[in-house]
């Protein structure tokens, strides 16, 4: 029962503009954002994936035994 009520409120807060009792409704301005906002937040994610992906590199050839001698010799 409360995950119905969690999505009738996640699904109808737009409608009534997030109202809270107590505070002012907000203005439909206050929503619109722009295409830089994206940009920005993917171009981080990119970063991260990245740094994961270097961290998971280094972490799993830490145990093992490398060198620079060729193995075809």
């Amino acid at each position: 029962m409360l995950w119905l009520i969690a999505v009738l409120v996640d699904y109808t807060a737009p409608l009534h503009l997030y109202w809270i009792p107590g505070l002012p409704r907000m203005e439909d301005g206050s929503w619109e954002v722009e295409a830089g906002h994206f940009n920005e937040r993917f171009s981080t994610f990119v970063i991260i994936a990245l740094g994961e992906s270097i961290v998971l590199i280094g972490t799993t050839s830490a145990d093992l035994h490398l060198s620079a001698r060729p193995c075809w010799r």
